[in-house]
Formats: structure tokens, sequence, C-alpha cells
């Protein structure tokens, strides 16, 4: 999997945080990883593609359906109806550090804005391409969570402003001329830090 270009969506009308978007030539398919196992997660990470899952019995996630993993002890293993989990629950339990992306391999996805799938990636891979693609942004460690999760920001930002989640810019909501329009957050003066 090569990474090809990146973007930033902000996500500004919502709380969520901000999430990079990620247009790769292909994404992994499930039978070419190995995964490593701690307890009930399950982890595989290929050219910086990552995918996880929690499993402890048969369940209803994924509506249900079967996932044949190969395992790097050599086993192999059906889990029935896992549940996906969340990457910082990985980087908790010592897997390498992943945050969640939006991935696509469509060029014309990255234009319009949609339609991407979830997915995560390795964080030592994103920072590494973020210097070709989002060279003014970084990943740092998100300080107002209490598992070990990643968020984007303009570069120097260590505590990003909650309005503008670090970017700087806001959605312009205080500007009924133009709503669309990004202007200077006004809660941070533009500097992306909180006060």
């Amino acid at each position: 999997m090569k990474i090809l270009d990146m973007k930033i969506n902000w996500n500004y009308k919502c709380s969520n945080k901000p999430r990079i978007q990620v247009l790769v030539d292909e994404i992994p398919k499930i039978d070419d990883m190995l995964f490593s196992v701690n307890g009930n997660l399950y982890y595989s990470e290929i050219d910086g593609y990552v995918r996880f899952f929690y499993y402890n019995r048969p369940g209803d996630g994924y509506s249900g359906q079967i996932y044949h993993l190969r395992l790097d002890n050599g086993k192999q293993i059906d889990l029935v109806g896992p549940w996906s989990s969340r990457a910082s629950v990985m980087n908790d339990v010592g897997f390498a550090h992943c945050t969640e992306v939006s991935l696509t391999t469509e060029p014309e996805t990255m234009i319009k804005g949609h339609t991407f799938f979830g997915g995560a990636m390795s964080v030592s891979v994103l920072r590494e391409a973020m210097k070709k693609h989002l060279p003014d942004h970084e990943l740092i460690v998100d300080l107002n969570n209490d598992e070990t999760s990643y968020i984007v920001v303009k570069k120097g930002v260590t505590d990003p402003c909650k309005r503008c989640k670090g970017s700087g810019k806001c959605d312009g909501a205080i500007n009924w001329s133009d709503p669309m329009k990004l202007i200077r957050c006004p809660e941070c003066g533009g500097r992306g830090q909180a006060r």
C-alpha cells in the first residue's frame, strides 16, 4: 500500500476530532495480514494499514460475519462476529501505535470529500507521509483522552483550541454573511493553541 495524497477533515461543524483522509493505491486484504494476539485483542499492520478486532466468543459484531485470520504464530482462527474496538485500546496494550483515518483508493473521493472507508493506520507511517503531503501539520498525543490516542494539529500546537481543534480557523458560524467561509478562530486568535 502506497500513500498517494492526504488532507484533513477538521470536522468544524461537529464535536468529532479532526481526521486525516488518505488516498492509497490499494487497501491490503485481510488474507494477506498476520495477526498478533493479546488476550481478546487481535492486531495486524501491513505497509502502515492496521486492522484490529476484539473477540471473546461468537457474537453479532459486523452482523455476525466470519473473519478467517492467520496468526503470527502460524495458527489460524475464525472470528465469528467480532467487534472492531478502537485504536487507542490497541495502543494501550502495547501494539504499535495507530490512529483512525479515512481511506480511499479513488482520487475523485479526495476531490469531492466523500465517500471514504473508516480504517486505521500506523502513527509512524502517517508521520512520515505527512512530511510530504501535510508538511505544516503533525500528529500529537491527544491530552484530552484517558487512552493513548492521537490528534492532527498545525505544527507547534501542543494543546489544541477546543473551538478550532488546532487548525487556527473556524467554520465562520459567527460570520452570517458567508457561513462556509473559514475565518481566524476568535477563541485562540488563529494560533490553534488553547489559551
